[in-house]
């Protein structure tokens, strides 16, 4: 750090050990917290380096499958899909169609395992909107990036999205899309992070 111009790093690495980590770890917030005030405190050490920090809306696939997912993906990951696609789209339409899929697709799901899901996901956005309010009052990133990865038009990924940038747009945090933009595609942020230091650098 004493010697390094700027620091390009996924937040998923540093507060969860990775980004599939992100979306099976059991850490507690208190835990992921603790971690991110350690990244804090090296922005307040080395204030000369630029951060460019990359965040990514946990993703909700719509397959059976736990090769990259949680275990309950396993079983039950087209499932609880449905179930947060269609309940997001009844919550902007109020076809109440859509309702109906929605708790046909989490009936056959453990509770267990929407506990976690909802749980999870609820836990990342907590840590994502405490690190845009710290952006908003002290700045300690040059950029702070979020992706969405793998998503569809509903679901509750696309209203964490939603959340995100609505409070980014609020004139009264002090923030803009250039300093925190938001985007679709994850694969690519560290590419398009380092093309954005080497403009700063011309």
């Amino acid at each position: 750090m004493p010697k390094s111009k700027a620091v390009i790093a996924s937040l998923e690495m540093l507060l969860y050990g990775g980004l599939i980590a992100s979306r099976t770890s059991n850490d507690s917030t208190t835990v992921v917290m603790e971690r991110m005030e350690r990244l804090l405190q090296y922005t307040k050490v080395y204030p000369n380096v630029q951060m460019f920090i990359s965040n990514v809306v946990m993703r909700i696939p719509s397959y059976d499958g736990d090769f990259e997912e949680p275990w309950y993906w396993a079983d039950y990951g087209e499932d609880l899909f449905t179930y947060s696609f269609y309940l997001d789209k009844f919550q902007q339409m109020n076809n109440t169609d859509d309702y109906t899929t929605a708790m046909e697709a989490i009936a056959s799901v453990p509770l267990s395992a929407v506990n976690e899901f909802t749980w999870r996901r609820q836990r990342n956005h907590n840590i994502t909107m405490m690190l845009l309010e710290k952006m908003s009052s002290e700045r300690p990133f040059h950029y702070f990036y979020t992706t969405l990865d793998d998503s569809a038009e509903y679901g509750f990924n696309i209203r964490e999205a939603e959340e995100i940038r609505n409070y980014i747009a609020d004139e009264e945090h002090g923030l803009n899309s250039v300093i925190c933009p938001v985007y679709p595609g994850a694969d690519e942020v560290h590419l398009v992070m380092l093309a954005r230091y080497a403009v700063n650098q011309i």
